[in-house]
C-alpha cells in the first residue's frame, strides 16, 4: 500500500511540477494505479477468504 501512496505522490507532483510529460503518460499511470489498487484489493479478499472460511452454523446452547 505504501508503494501505490508514493506512486500516487509522485505523479501529483510530476502534474504540478509540469515537466512537460504527455497527457497520455499520465493518463497511462492513472490507469496503472487504478489496475494495481484494485489488484491489491482482490488480492486482500483472497486472502481474507482463505485465512477465514465461512463460519459454520454453530448450535445454539
Amino acid at each position: 500500500m505504501i508503494n501505490l501512496r508514493t506512486k500516487n505522490y509522485m505523479l501529483m507532483s510530476k502534474i504540478s511540477g509540469g515537466r512537460g510529460r504527455k497527457i497520455s503518460e499520465i493518463e497511462a499511470n492513472l490507469v496503472y494505479i487504478e489496475s494495481s489498487r484494485t489488484k491489491a484489493q482482490g488480492l486482500c479478499g483472497e486472502i481474507l477468504s482463505q485465512s477465514h472460511p465461512p463460519p459454520k452454523k454453530q448450535k445454539k446452547r
